[in-house]
Order: structure tokens, then C-alpha cells, then sequence
């Protein structure tokens, strides 16, 4: 089989954006598939599939004290809801998710720097945490939102 490796990078550069599953970046990215497909030559078809996925509608943390303050965040999906009543506790910074860190954290909302993988997460649910912030980005933030 000969393939055309400039044309095959030059495709995977166009395909070089985040899609996660369910999404309608997933979508576009499948369809550009099977455009690539069909000039091919390659017969290809989409089978839908049920992804279980959150619908966050706003996220907001609010700082009671010292001073009082507002900030709209990102939340994470699949991990609880405090939208009804909101989660007041202790609020502490631990840097990372390493064990002498994560002691004396129960009941106590934390922040972490960095993603939220899931061995971090087992670790948070493991101490007992109330909740946790974590501090992470990706270009794909929107921060005109105020």
C-alpha cells in the first residue's frame, strides 16, 4: 500500500483539536473521517452510540471570608452537585495530592494545583474531603465570562 505521508500529516494537523466523546468537536472530527474515507474509496458509516455526559449549567465558587467574593468557574462533571443548598466548610490549600498533604482534610473543601486525574480523585474521596478546587486551564477557556 502506498500512502502519501505529507497528506496523512497534513490531516492529522486538521484533526489536531480537542473532541471528547459526545461532544460536536467528536462529531466534525468523525465526519472529516469519513470525507477522508470516501476519497478513499473505503465505504464508512457513523453508528450512534449513548454517552453518559453532565450538563453543568453555571459553576460558581464564593469566598465568605475574610472579605466576600464571587468567581465564576469551570465544574467537573460527574463528580456531585451542590447547586441546591452550596457547600460551606473549611477551605485549605494542599499544593498536590501527596499523602502528608491530604492529612487532617476531611470535611474540609481543597485546592490543588493542577488537573484533576482520577488517582487524585480516589485520594480526595479516600480522606473525606467535603469538596475541591482545583487550578488548571486550557486554551480552550472562555474568560470573557465574568
Amino acid at each position: 500500500m502506498n500512502i502519501d505521508k505529507d497528506r496523512a500529516f497534513d490531516f492529522l494537523k486538521k484533526i489536531s483539536f480537542e473532541r471528547l466523546g459526545g461532544t460536536q468537536e467528536e462529531l466534525k472530527c468523525a465526519n472529516m473521517l469519513i470525507d477522508e474515507c470516501n476519497k478513499a474509496g473505503v465505504k464508512v458509516e457513523i453508528e450512534e452510540f449513548l454517552v453518559d455526559t453532565p450538563k453543568i449549567e453555571v459553576a460558581k465558587l464564593e469566598i465568605l471570608e475574610p472579605y466576600k467574593k464571587e468567581y465564576t468557574v469551570t465544574g467537573y462533571g460527574m463528580s456531585g452537585s451542590t447547586a441546591k443548598d452550596g457547600l460551606e466548610a473549611e477551605f485549605i490549600y494542599v499544593e498536590n495530592a501527596l499523602d502528608v498533604n491530604l492529612l487532617n482534610v476531611e470535611n474540609k473543601i481543597i485546592m490543588i494545583n493542577g488537573p484533576m486525574p482520577y488517582e487524585n480523585y480516589k485520594k480526595f474521596v479516600d480522606a473525606k474531603v467535603a469538596g475541591f478546587v482545583s487550578i488548571s486551564g486550557s486554551v480552550y477557556d472562555d474568560y470573557s465570562i465574568t
